[in-house]
């Protein structure tokens, strides 16, 4: 199973990341553009994938 942490404080990513990194494939978002790649989501009305 996968978990998308999105947070622009690396703090809490690394904090989130290590107390899952062992049961979960965990990958990182630092910000909404980056989300959005990874999730395949547009934030942009009107704008469909």
């Amino acid at each position: 199973m996968r978990i998308l942490i999105v947070d622009d404080e690396p703090a809490n990513v690394s904090i989130l990341g290590n107390l899952l990194e062992n049961d979960y494939t965990v990958m990182v978002a630092m910000n909404g553009k980056i989300f959005d790649h990874l999730s395949g989501v547009s934030s942009q009305k009107g704008e469909s994938k």
